[in-house]
């Protein structure tokens, strides 16, 4: 998936099978391109007409979760669909039943990695993740870009709680150094 027709030719199915399901789709106004969004956001709807998808996401996740982006974002381009609106979802739902996508509101990059048989630290130097912060608990872990010394200390001091198994305790890891804090 490394060119431009491939995308147009995604773009083109993912019209035909939102109007095949009866929704209404202003087709010849919505323009599609490749554009620098990150490494986070696959995907962008402007002015309800110019759609984005992140070269990141196009050259790394699959076709399915690429049409998947397409989807979404075209779903962006649909009369009362400001947002991620009831009437939105309901187009989603549809999507979703009809084709067995997995259309959501938001995409869970890290999830696209494993997904992708990718390793964990080729998951944190795609996303620029220096730091990984391990439940002593659980084993749950979360990452940041900066850890200033006060938010160290505050880990270390008890003040933040594990969202799953609420343990205080956490060994944090300087990934690029490969050294706990």
């Amino acid at each position: 998936m490394k060119n431009k027709q491939e995308l147009e030719k995604l773009f083109n199915e993912c019209k035909k099978e939102i109007l095949k399901v009866g929704i209404p789709l202003e087709e010849n106004k919505i323009t599609i391109q490749l554009d620098d969004l990150g490494k986070r956001t696959f995907g962008r709807c402007k002015n309800k007409k110019d759609i984005f998808i992140s070269y990141w996401a196009f050259d790394n996740l699959s076709r399915d979760k690429i049409k998947n982006t397409l989807i979404h974002e075209l779903l962006h381009t649909l009369k009362n669909t400001n947002g991620h609106c009831r009437q939105w979802k309901y187009y989603a739902r549809v999507m979703n039943n009809e084709y067995g996508y997995n259309i959501q509101i938001k995409g869970n990059i890290r999830e696209e990695f494993m997904n992708a048989n990718k390793t964990e630290t080729e998951m944190l130097n795609a996303m620029g993740y220096k730091y990984r912060i391990t439940c002593k608990g659980c084993g749950n872990k979360s990452y940041r870009h900066k850890m200033g010394d006060r938010i160290t200390s505050y880990y270390h001091k008890g003040y933040y709680t594990c969202r799953k198994c609420r343990s205080t305790e956490f060994k944090i890891e300087d990934v690029k150094l490969g050294v706990e804090l």
